[in-house]
Order: C-alpha cells, then sequence, then structure tokens
C-alpha cells in the first residue's frame, strides 16, 4: 500500500458477490484517505488512512521538503 500514489484495483467486493467490479482511491475529505487493496488475489480490501498533510486526487499529500535559507 502506497498512500502517495493512486491506484485501482478490480475484484469482487465481497465473499458473497459474483461481479467483479473496479474501485479507484479516493479523497473522502481533505484529510482521509480511502485505499483500496485485493486480498487472496480475488477480493477487494477498502482502508481508511489519515493523511497528516492532507488529501487531494486520492492521493496523500507529501510533506514538503524543508527549506534552507540562505542570507
Amino acid at each position: 500500500i502506497k498512500y502517495d500514489v493512486k491506484g485501482a484495483v478490480y475484484g469482487l467486493n465481497d465473499f458473497v458477490a459474483t461481479t467483479a467490479s473496479t474501485s479507484t482511491d479516493y479523497c473522502s475529505n481533505q484529510n482521509t484517505l480511502i485505499e483500496y487493496s485485493c486480498i487472496f488475489n480475488y477480493y477487494q480490501s477498502q482502508e481508511t488512512h489519515t493523511c497528516p498533510n492532507g488529501c487531494s486526487d486520492g492521493v496523500c499529500n507529501v510533506q514538503p521538503d524543508d527549506v534552507i535559507r540562505t542570507q
């Protein structure tokens, strides 16, 4: 699972499903990522992850590099 990479999975939504579908990672709000992965090679799994630097377009924002200031 990579929270800074938007991905999609194709598989069954649950153990009783008979039709596969595609689910894509998305932000449920400005700080929460819904991340999909596969389990047992057939089934979709969904995880909620809090992004410390915010969430946009299905990925957690990366922490900006420290800025070195010179005078």
